[in-house]
C-alpha cells in the first residue's frame, strides 16, 4: 500500500478523472493564493486562481523534469523567494536563477496556456455577497467563481476535440471544496455544449503533487501583480513568466475592478494603463 504522503503520479489522476473512451485527456491543474492576511477581510486583500493546461503526457514530461531538479523538495514559489524550508540553504546562490529558468522552461514547453483569475475581495463582497456575509462565505464563494471561471476561460482559448473532456485538479482547500465541485457539475448539466467538453474534478495536497506545484507559479506572479496593482497603485512591468505567455497568446488573466470584470487579450492584463479588454 502507498504511503498517504507519497507522491501522485499524473497518469493516477488522469485515470481517475478521464473516461478510458477518450482518445486525449487535458487535465487544468490550479491553486488559490490569498496573502496571510486575506484570512481577517482586509481592504484590499486580493484572491487568485491559476495554473496551467496541459495533455496527460505533456504533464508527464514537467514531472520528470521537476522531479529531476528538485528530488525530494516541494516547490512553493515564496518559499523560493523568501529562501525558506527546502530552500533556505539550496539552491546555491548562483544557481537559483537557472534552476527557476529550467523549472519554468519545463512549464512553457510544454502547458497549452496559462490561466489566471483575481478579485478583489471587499469589491467582490459588495457586487456579489448578500449584505452582512462572514468573511469566510466571501471567500468560499470568490474561490467557486474564479476556478469556474478560469475553466471558462480555458474552454475560451482552447478548442477540446470531440470525444475528448477537460478535467480540473486543484490544491486541497477546506471549506470551498464542496460548492466548487457542485458549481463545476452543475455547470456541466446547465449547458450541454460545455459539459460535453469537460470532465471531472477533483482536490490534492500541493506537496503530493507536481502539477499544482507548477502551478503555483503563475498564480503566485498573477496574484503579486494584481496584488500591486490594486493595493499600492504601483505598474510594475510584468515579470518574465506572466510576460512570456502573454507574449505567447497564451494567457487568459482576468480581474475584477469594482463590479466589472475585465480579461485580458493582446494588449495585457486587466490592470495595465491603457488596457482593452478582450471580454468585458
Amino acid at each position: 500500500m502507498a504511503s498517504p504522503d507519497a507522491p501522485i503520479a499524473v497518469r493516477h489522476i488522469a485515470a481517475l478523472l478521464h473516461p478510458v473512451t477518450n482518445r486525449e485527456c487535458a487535465l487544468a491543474i490550479m491553486i488559490a493564493y490569498l496573502d496571510e492576511s486575506g484570512a481577517h477581510g482586509g481592504s484590499f486583500d486580493v484572491l487568485t486562481v491559476g495554473g496551467f493546461v496541459a495533455s496527460q503526457a505533456r504533464w508527464a514530461r514537467i514531472e520528470q523534469t521537476w522531479n529531476g531538479l528538485l528530488k525530494k523538495r516541494v516547490f512553493h514559489m515564496t518559499d523560493f523567494e523568501r529562501r525558506y524550508g527546502d530552500f533556505e540553504v539550496w539552491p546555491r546562490e548562483k544557481r537559483r536563477i537557472p534552476l527557476l529558468a529550467a523549472l519554468a522552461d519545463s512549464v512553457a514547453g510544454n502547458v497549452s496556456m496559462g490561466v489566471a483569475d483575481s478579485v478583489v475581495l471587499a469589491d467582490f463582497r459588495d457586487a456579489w455577497c448578500p449584505p452582512g456575509a462572514q468573511h469566510r462565505h466571501v471567500l468560499r464563494l470568490a474561490y467557486t467563481f474564479l476556478v469556474i471561471s478560469c475553466v471558462q476561460g480555458i474552454l475560451e482559448h482552447i478548442e477540446i476535440p470531440a470525444g475528448d473532456t477537460l478535467s480540473v485538479v486543484c490544491e486541497e482547500h477546506r471549506g470551498v471544496e464542496g460548492m466548487t465541485t457542485q458549481t463545476f457539475y452543475g455547470l456541466k448539466q446547465a449547458i450541454p455544449d460545455v459539459g460535453a467538453q469537460l470532465g471531472g474534478i477533483t482536490f490534492l495536497p500541493k506537496a503530493r503533487f507536481r502539477g499544482l506545484q507548477a502551478a503555483d507559479m503563475i498564480a503566485y506572479e498573477n496574484f503579486r501583480y494584481v496584488s500591486r496593482a490594486y493595493a499600492k497603485g504601483e505598474t510594475h512591468p510584468m515579470r518574465t513568466l506572466l510576460d512570456r505567455f502573454r507574449r505567447s497568446e497564451r494567457l487568459s488573466a482576468g480581474s475584477i475592478r469594482g463590479t466589472h470584470f475585465g480579461r485580458c487579450g493582446r494588449t495585457g492584463h486587466p490592470l495595465c494603463p491603457g488596457h482593452q479588454d478582450e471580454v468585458a
